[in-house]
């Protein structure tokens, strides 16, 4: 099944309509940090940095990926305004050579964007002995916000074959003011 989550240009036309500003970190993310062991982050498909920026505050070398070259630019200079130092790379968030060279971590953060599986066994290559990768998202379309589609949804289903591989898994569905959500964390072998 192919998965569309847009291309560059689909995102730099729409970080380009954005207000540059630094939103809150996702409030999942912030309730799991304290689980998060020491050691680089990854923050794959960034966005503005607002996940990045946060985990950067809070001691952990970040490292964060997009494909949006406007979406990097933002983050270069809201890093900067709030004084962290995140390294950051511009680049195709479904294609595997993209995170060849980035090496290991220790976490791998994916908040609202639906990787395909292939590229969810990539990163778990990236991963340290003991190291996760969060994955949070939309698990229904939410009513209020037409931007959502079937194609941006997570299935537990989809990630349930990695426990069968002897990973550790972790689903959580919760709700919120927006919508139903699932954070999945997967810890590497």
């Amino acid at each position: 099944m192919a998965i569309y989550m847009g291309n560059e240009n689909w995102w730099d036309d729409r970080f380009s309509g954005r207000e540059k500003r630094l939103g809150k970190p996702e409030e999942k993310l912030v309730a799991w940090e304290n689980r998060l062991l020491p050691g680089p982050v990854l923050d794959v498909a960034c966005g503005q940095g607002r996940n990045a920026i946060y985990l950067a505050s809070l001691g952990y070398s970040v490292t964060a990926l997009d494909f949006s070259r406007v979406a990097i630019t933002h983050l270069r200079e809201l890093a900067k305004e709030a004084g962290v130092t995140i390294a950051t790379v511009q680049g195709d968030c479904q294609c595997r050579d993209t995170f060849v060279p980035l090496g290991m971590f220790q976490t791998i953060v994916v908040n609202h964007y639906r990787l395909t599986q292939e590229i969810v066994g990539e990163l778990l290559s990236h991963l340290t002995p003991d190291g996760l990768l969060w994955i949070n998202g939309f698990c229904r379309c939410p009513e209020t916000n037409p931007n959502i589609t079937t194609r941006d949804l997570l299935n537990v289903e989809d990630y349930m074959q990695y426990k069968e591989r002897g990973y550790d898994v972790l689903t959580e569905q919760y709700e919120t003011d927006l919508g139903e959500f699932v954070c999945i964390v997967i810890k590497a072998q």
